[in-house]
């Protein structure tokens, strides 16, 4: 969704052929809405990788010291020949990862046509909290024969910038900030509803640490402080969520309802009919906090609904929800979040509605912006 908002807008200022590979199944249903963002793309050079399921399946049973901390989309690499025969020659590449495949290619590609090079991190490739299996010398290597050969480097939190400025200081001219981003067309305008419960949802993924425990916690305390204020709350999750997760949710309480993978627009509309919007980061583990920031806040910053935020303290998630009027809980915090919880019943009761307007540094619009300028300088 974050490559569909940046192509939607780069689109209007350049050309775009778009290079990636075809969906060939697997978990990740495929959701048509998400086209909608090629509509000024000039052309879509998707290439078949059919050995991609295979290669993943490798991957995940071999140990990490025989996989090297590798992507199973590494695969995509064999198909170079093919995109030297196909695509034009651009005037610069911009490649966004994860995965870092794309980050690959494009080392390839600007290498043998000579041009200019724009490369986004989501996430950081080595030192990321959340993915401790791409730690090797591997990746560390890869790494930094990208971050040398790119004429540019941009990471989506003031967390990673820092990371990757104290990493390589010989390069630090090369890197800036450039946040995920909200479709400002889908800036929402419409209060939640007067009426019915008070709807807290989430959408996207939960897997591993990232799970419902710090709710279910809160949900507990509420049962037995404030039966009556539980009662007027409704939980909705949405998307996927890996087999410990939905478990978790699987009768743990009547008043939650899993509603399982959603398109994005499906997502969309949920959040807007929300009174109030849940993220849930990784429970946090030892050393600095997370750097990634988590799309997902960005769809939450243009619903325009509160953001109630299970993050470690420090984190980009922390930083969001309080600018946008949110709120930040801990993850042992049960009691805080039961607090908070039982205070936007009350709110409502009293005819308080939080409708916050969505920070205007994480429009695509305005980001797409400086990163046209950064192609122009180039």
């Amino acid at each position: 969704m974050q490559v569909g908002k940046v192509l939607k807008y780069l689109a209007r200022s350049c050309s775009v052929e778009l290079l990636t590979t075809r969906y060939f199944g697997g978990w990740k249903p495929l959701d048509p809405s998400l086209l909608d963002y090629l509509t000024g793309t000039r052309r879509v050079l998707d290439f078949p990788v059919p050995e991609l399921r295979w290669v993943a399946a490798a991957l995940q049973r071999l140990p990490p010291r025989f996989t090297l901390g590798a992507e199973p989309d590494l695969s995509f690499l064999s198909r170079f020949p093919l995109v030297l025969h196909h695509m034009e020659v651009p005037d610069i590449l911009y490649s966004r990862a994860m995965p870092h495949s794309s980050s690959l290619m494009a080392l390839m590609l600007a290498r043998w046509w000579r041009i200019p090079w724009v490369m986004h991190l989501s996430d950081p490739w080595v030192g990321n909290a959340m993915e401790p299996q791409a730690n090797t010398r591997f990746n560390a290597r890869m790494e930094r024969l990208c971050i040398e050969a790119a004429a540019r480097v941009t990471v989506t939190s003031p967390m990673a910038l820092a990371l990757y400025l104290d990493r390589y200081p010989a390069h630090a001219w090369k890197f800036s900030l450039f946040p995920n981003v909200f479709d400002d067309d889908d800036v929402w305008n419409e209060p939640p509803p007067a009426e019915g419960p008070v709807v807290v949802a989430h959408t996207g993924r939960l897997y591993g640490s990232r799970g419902p425990e710090p709710l279910l916690r809160a949900i507990e305390v509420l049962r037995r402080e404030s039966p009556g204020t539980l009662d007027r709350l409704r939980f909705l999750f949405a998307g996927f969520l890996d087999d410990a997760c939905a478990a978790q949710l699987r009768g743990s309480d009547a008043r939650i309802e899993n509603l399982g993978p959603v398109s994005m627009v499906e997502a969309r509309n949920l959040q807007r009919s929300a009174h109030a919007l849940l993220l849930l980061d990784p429970q946090p583990v030892e050393g600095p906090p997370p750097v990634v920031l988590p799309s997902k806040i960005l769809d939450y910053l243009a619903a325009r609904r509160p953001i109630v935020a299970v993050t470690a303290e420090g984190t980009a998630s922390h930083d969001i929800a309080l600018r946008a009027g949110g709120a930040r809980f801990a993850h042992e915090d049960a009691q805080g979040l039961a607090r908070h919880l039982r205070g936007l019943v009350e709110r409502r009761d009293a005819g308080v509605t939080a409708f916050p307007e969505p920070l205007a540094d994480y429009a695509a619009s305005v980001n797409v912006e400086r990163l046209v300028r950064i192609f122009q300088e180039l």
